[in-house]
């Protein structure tokens, strides 16, 4: 069963705990979708973590957007920090383009 949450645009659970409770359901994929200021320590606690929202184009005048590319760079240096530290991080495509549809990290992933 998957089950996804997205806090809007609330600072959300400590990423920490929240991902020491979940490990206790095996029988459940959760996936979180953080405002973009918690996406890095949801992805170092090891919750699978999608982005909330991305723009289409690549770049351009969008006033408060992000695009693609921000993002897998932004998972770039996520998982080069975790992968400093020990913990591998698997991670790669953000929403809406060929770039989406995996998270910027899954649970459990090494």
């Amino acid at each position: 069963m998957i089950i996804a949450g997205n806090w809007k645009m609330f600072e959300g659970p400590d990423p920490g705990p929240l991902a020491e409770r979940l490990e206790a359901f095996d029988e459940i994929d959760a996936i979180v979708c953080p405002p973009y200021t918690e996406l890095a320590a949801c992805v170092d606690a090891g919750l699978t973590t999608f982005a909330q929202n991305v723009h289409w184009e690549r770049e351009g005048a969008y006033t408060g957007e992000i695009s693609a590319p921000m993002l897998i760079a932004a998972a770039r240096a996520v998982r080069s920090s975790a992968t400093r530290s020990g913990v591998g991080i698997s991670a790669s495509r953000i929403l809406r383009s060929p770039v989406v549809r995996t998270p910027l990290s899954r649970r459990g992933s090494a």
